[in-house]
């Protein structure tokens, strides 16, 4: 039995610079926009792991078990972005635009061990490493929107060109740290479809498709052992690939003067889900919780609102 405590201090400073710029033509909505952003953030993390061991009589041992650890982050986003919007007729309109978002992080983490002999601290190169990051995602998108009489459809179209390059330093049983260079990259059409069919006495059904992405957060990609928690260590997957989400959605609402009645039915289906995956507990009954990707999952629900 064992009862641990942990001690964390944090501090980090941020800041965000934004430029806009808008442009109007003389066709009434009609626009032209630009946003171009930079931000960068610093964290420093320190946290000492106060460990007490307990025999099966609970007496406590005269080991005393304490490991301090250090982390260093640097975090730097580009981002560009350029929407174009235009009428068409009474209905109809068409958007386009460009985006580029850059995502440059550096961490480095350093952890030492309390020696009971020495009373000295031995660095732990099993918990310590460098992690750095270039995630890039550029994508360009068209929709256009119009309606016949009472019938309105939209569709749009995204094409997405995305790279997470990243580099893994390990150190080995001698303190020399060596390099693990990985990459997960994808190009991808994400389309949608929306038709809306409207009916007398305020009446109307939808139906609709779209593909979507759900990327996984910086975390989760970052393989640095956790260990605050002396029974479930948690680690990311450097490797780790985006959702891939297909939904369908089928909707009916009928309004009234005081009240009114909205229902969905949805159909989604999600490949490369992302779930946390536990290890079978070691001889010293720790576990390991990495995020993977598994298959697929199918999700469908009716909604009454």
């Amino acid at each position: 039995m064992s009862n641990r405590t942990n001690i964390e201090q944090q501090e980090g400073t941020n800041y965000d610079l934004n430029l806009d710029f808008s442009q109007k033509f003389n066709r009434p909505k009609e626009e032209l926009t630009t946003n171009i952003g930079f931000s960068e953030g610093r964290n420093d993390n320190y946290q000492v792991y106060n460990t007490n061991n307990y025999n099966t009589n609970g007496v406590a041992s005269n080991i005393i078990d304490i490991q301090r650890t250090t982390r260093d982050g640097l975090n730097r986003n580009y981002n560009i972005q350029l929407d174009y919007t235009r009428p068409f007729g009474e209905f109809g309109k068409i958007e386009a635009g460009y985006r580029s978002q850059i995502r440059i992080s550096e961490n480095s983490t350093f952890a030492d061990q309390l020696n009971a002999i020495n009373n000295g601290y031995d660095f732990n190169y099993a918990l310590s490493n460098n992690f750095n990051s270039k995630d890039q995602v550029h994508a360009a998108y068209f929709n256009y929107q119009n309606q016949v009489k009472n019938f309105g459809y939209q569709i749009g179209l995204r094409a997405e060109d995305a790279k997470l390059n990243t580099t893994m330093g390990a150190y080995d049983i001698n303190s020399k740290i060596g390099f693990t260079p990985g990459k997960v990259a994808y190009s991808r059409i994400y389309p949608s479809v929306f038709l809306t069919q409207k009916f007398k006495g305020d009446q109307q059904v939808q139906l609709s498709y779209s593909r979507r992405v759900n990327r996984p957060r910086g975390w989760d990609t970052n393989p640095f052992l956790d260990v605050s928690n002396p029974l479930n260590y948690q680690q990311g997957n450097p490797n780790l690939q985006p959702e891939d989400v297909h939904a369908f959605e089928l909707s009916y609402s009928k309004f009234w003067k005081s009240f009114s009645l909205i229902s969905s039915a949805y159909v989604r289906q999600t490949n490369d889900v992302i779930q946390r995956i536990r290890t079978e507990p070691d001889a010293n009954g720790v576990t390991i919780t990495t995020p993977q990707n598994l298959t697929k999952s199918i999700n469908s629900g009716l909604e009454l609102i």
